[in-house]
């Protein structure tokens, strides 16, 4: 969990500091999104919570959010 937080932060950096690289590091962002989602989909599974996804029906609605983040993602760096 902290490990991908600090993924985010790197990507979200990369795309600050490198503006001419943003095509590329958003693509690497859209493939860190669906990394993530089996793990978003095991959390869900077996209940496990973090910080604000305490409940059931929240780690259930992040799955529809991550196909958006990618497709967000994608867009946003065209």
């Amino acid at each position: 969990m902290i490990a991908s937080g600090a993924v985010e932060v790197a990507l979200a950096a990369g795309l600050i500091a490198l503006p001419r690289e943003r095509r590329r590091i958003g693509w690497a962002t859209a493939g860190f999104f669906a990394t993530v989602f089996p793990g978003n989909w095991h959390q869900w599974r077996t209940g496990r919570s973090t910080p604000g996804l305490d409940t059931d029906a929240r780690r259930f609605g992040r799955l529809f959010l991550q196909p958006a983040l990618i497709a967000w993602a994608l867009w946003a760096t065209r």
